[in-house]
């Protein structure tokens, strides 16, 4: 995404390679004019309940063979494709009845939507429901009239929830973005439990009423067969308030922290001055969506479903139910969008509650937690490492040990994003963002004095607890290991150079790999080796660890020729791995380079 290199020094001369590629650009697809037709007949095949509508010409029409239409309402809604699972994937029993499906953003046909309506529609009648966009309410509206003169009752409701859009509004209105989906759940379940179309419409038209969606993107999308995106936004910038076909927002901004972002998104749906989502505090209930409007991660989505649910918790308004994931889409859109439904009656979330065939729809939908908090389970902490045993160090050698520390902790943030580049290019490029969140946890435990630094042996105890907690992963259990190891052998009062080797012929242990697997083990064991044999000649420790600094940078280096045997980069081409070295490996030497430097600056 960026053509920018990075900022951070590289070992052994190597540099960082960034490929500039045209966002959007690659799709999974064959032709792209065929792409909706595909797209339904894959979607039919995985349902039996479902099937396509024949015509003389192609129809895209999605229908729930199990409908019975002597017995209950029709409620058919559609529109333009590209806002999977929207609306094919609401087509089951308790929900849609049908779905209309037009070209990629371009609205469905009369001819298709006529159909829809004559394939499903008895004498109950039909509740078209149709978002907010000039074609489909033009070509929605002519077929309803169409039906009608052939005899079929049928209402329109029109969705028109967004808030972006300010009042006093122009011809268009509002258009309809996730609230619809809520529309037609509450439509589907009145309709599969009998109810007539005025009382179907009635419901759904309360829930339009008590709706209001915003939205955010960090990209645009890109239609299937071009190139990029029709327009880019800079890498700070967000767009707020746009629409689910890439239509420009309200305005760009900087990008700000997430728990910001949201509590404008909800600024704006609750304002008063709009009045289109009004809230009575300690008084009114609501249902929350958190839309992801296309390639959005599932951690961005939660993250800001804890903001909203802070958001709720600090008017005071209770949270009913809250929901994230793909709802309405717009195709690989980077953005989401949050629904706020004011519920205002008991039989609106029983509706949200009855059960739906449609896979798309979440269901069962559990409620949320009373006070609009996350739960937490308080657990028992370990006891502390005892090592009473252990011999103290003196009050200048306790200095030069937390010195180390100090050191050891700088190095591994300041080596994040050079790691996360060689990482990139052969496992999954966070190597330097997780040693760094082991530096940050050193350093805290440091700033809070929380180290007694005359008990080495406990204090590595502390630190191994402290890293490995805040790396996770098997960077941070092998870090631990390490560690631990240490603490142990220490509290033995075995040496140095001793607890320094069996820390070592751990990590190997436990970690199933050797000498020349590509590992961190390539620069960690010639390193340590190397250190422990000088100053078993008489060498200073400072001398040692800086010549077993060389030495491991030469065992970092060797890893370039080697085959990798474990971790992700066994996964890896030999070629791709012939270009870089073990970012771990790596990692080892920036730690060895700055105890090296502490020891020789004390």
């Amino acid at each position: 995404r960026s053509n920018k290199q990075s900022s951070g020094s590289t070992l052994l001369g190597l540099a960082p390679r960034f490929v500039s590629v045209a966002m959007g650009a690659k799709k999974l697809i064959n032709k792209p004019h065929a792409v909706v037709t595909e797209m339904l007949q894959g979607l039919v095949a995985q349902n039996s309940a479902l099937a396509l509508l024949e015509g003389n010409s192609p129809l895209k029409v999605v229908v729930d063979t199990t409908f019975n239409k002597e017995e209950q309402v029709a409620v058919v809604s559609g529109g333009g494709s590209g806002h999977e699972p929207a609306f094919a994937g609401y087509v089951g029993a308790g929900m849609l009845a049908a779905a209309v499906c037009g070209e990629v953003f371009t609205s469905p046909t009369v001819h298709a939507v006529l159909s829809a309506i004559r394939a499903v529609t008895g004498p109950k009648g039909c509740l078209l429901i149709i978002m907010n966009y000039t074609g489909d309410r033009l070509n929605f509206g002519l077929a309803a009239e169409k039906a009608r003169v052939l005899g079929y009752k049928v209402q329109t409701l029109v969705v028109d929830e967004d808030c972006a859009i300010p009042p006093p509004l122009g011809i268009a209105g509002r258009r309809g973005l996730c609230g619809g989906i809520l529309v037609q759940k509450i439509a589907g379940a009145a309709a599969q439990a009998g109810l007539s179309l005025e009382e179907v419409y009635a419901e759904a038209e309360e829930t339009v009423r008590n709706v209001g969606t915003m939205g955010v993107a960090l990209e645009a999308c890109c239609l299937p067969g071009h190139a990029a995106p029709a327009r880019t936004l800079d890498s700070h910038e967000i767009e707020m308030g746009l629409g689910i076909h890439g239509e420009p927002g309200r305005l760009v901004q900087q990008l700000e922290p997430v728990d910001e972002i949201v509590i404008k998104i909800l600024d704006t749906i609750l304002a008063k001055d709009s009045e289109y989502v009004s809230l009575v505090p300690k008084v009114d209930k609501v249902v929350i969506m958190v839309n992801n409007l296309g390639s959005s991660t599932l951690m961005e989505l939660n993250i800001c479903a804890r903001a909203a649910m802070q958001y709720f918790s600090k008017i005071p308004v209770t949270v009913c139910k809250i929901a994230s994931g793909t709802f309405i889409s717009s195709l690989d859109m980077n953005g989401l969008s949050i629904t706020v439904l004011k519920v205002t009656t008991d039989r609106m979330l029983e509706r949200l509650e009855a059960p739906t065939a449609c896979a798309a729809f979440p269901h069962p939908w559990p409620k949320s937690t009373a006070d609009a908090h996350y739960r937490v389970k308080k657990v028992l902490d370990e006891a502390p490492v005892v090592t009473e045993h252990t011999a103290l160090l003196p009050a200048d050698q306790a200095d030069l040990f937390k010195g180390c520390l100090l050191s050891g902790a700088q190095a591994m943030i300041a080596c994040k994003d050079e790691l996360d580049e060689i990482d990139g290019r052969v496992g999954d490029g966070d190597c330097g963002s997780t040693l760094a969140r082991g530096g940050r946890a050193l350093l805290s435990i440091l700033a809070d004095n929380k180290i007694d630094a005359r008990d080495a042996a406990g204090s590595l105890g502390l630190v191994a607890d402290a890293i490995g907690e805040a790396m996770g992963g098997t960077s941070g259990v092998l870090y631990q290991i390490f560690l631990v190891s240490l603490n142990s052998s220490l509290g033995d009062r075995v040496s140095w150079s001793e607890a320094l080797n069996k820390a070592c012929e751990a990590v190997s242990f436990y970690g199933g790999a050797k000498l020349g697997n590509r590992t961190l083990l390539d620069a960690l064991i010639p390193g340590i080796s190397k250190t422990t044999e000088l100053v078993a000649e008489g060498k200073t420790w400072a001398e040692a660890m800086k010549l077993g600094a060389l030495v491991a940078e030469d065992g970092a280096r060797s890893t370039m020729d080697m085959e990798a045997c474990a971790g992700r980069s066994s996964y890896v081409p030999q070629q791709v791995l012939k270009a870089v070295p073990d970012p771990g490996a790596v990692g080892v030497v920036r730690l060895f380079k700055a105890i090296a430097q502490a020891l020789n600056v004390h």
